[in-house]
């Protein structure tokens, strides 16, 4: 967290923090599932928190908790998945792909091959201008980036995985609109916009939260289930 811009750090201690978030994090894993015997479902839709500090309780969405007493976690943040040590990163902006990358290595046990030159050269090739950046979403650069087809063997399954997280920003706090920084940190000016869910969504999220509460569902399932609708978590932006 420490190369994180004020701007996004909000006077908080980086250092401090993450042993935080660890130690929150830690602390849920022993009480759901060691103390109360958690079923899996309860491990990933959980809204216990034990942020005792301040400024992860904040990050959280509630007053930090008491000693032996959790606090319940915002509404739009559930179980171990959505807790900042899965989701922050080292740059003002999320990082779609290492996020995408960690769920489908460490959640779902698939394997993706280590880049080679011929596809590190394509998105050296592909990555837009700087210039070009300060007009665009996290979501489209990554998209642009990664666009050749030598990529595509391996993105077309991290990025949708990444995107589902998008509406988290580096430190793992919700957020309804997306902080746009230059290259030096400083903070542009130009946001980008969550899209709402309409009642067209209605099926698509009842389908999700079907395969979410059936215990009898690899979570694998899940995620399957959320990245084949190409309108989930999609942005819009406006300057």
């Amino acid at each position: 967290l420490s190369n994180l811009p004020g701007e996004i750090l909000r006077g908080a201690n980086s250092n401090t923090l993450s042993e935080a978030m660890i130690r929150e994090a830690r602390e849920f894993i022993d009480t759901v599932v060691f103390e109360n015997g958690a079923t899996f479902e309860d491990l990933l839709t959980s809204p216990l928190s034990f942020a005792q500090e301040p400024e992860l309780a904040a990050i959280y969405g509630h007053s930090p908790a008491s000693a032996g007493t959790p606090a319940t976690i915002s509404e739009r943040r559930r179980g171990l998945l959505l807790r900042a040590p899965a989701l922050t990163s080292t740059g003002p902006r999320a990082s779609i792909i290492n996020r995408g990358v960690d769920i489908q290595l460490r959640i779902l046990c698939n394997e993706i091959p280590e880049p080679n030159v011929d596809i590190a050269d394509a998105r050296d090739n592909n990555e837009p201008s700087e210039e070009e950046q300060l007009t665009m979403s996290n979501r489209d650069i990554v998209a642009a980036t990664t666009s050749a087809a030598v990529c595509q063997a391996c993105h077309a399954t991290i990025n949708p995985t990444g995107f589902v997280f998008e509406t988290f920003e580096s430190m793992g706090r919700v957020r309804e609109s997306e902080q746009v920084f230059d290259h030096s940190g400083g903070l542009h000016g130009a946001v980008v916009t969550e899209r709402d869910e309409t009642p067209g969504d209605e099926c698509n999220l009842n389908s999700a939260a079907n395969v979410l509460l059936d215990p009898s569902t690899p979570v694998i399932d899940l995620v399957v289930e959320a990245l084949v609708h190409d309108d989930f978590m999609t942005k819009q932006l406006t300057l």
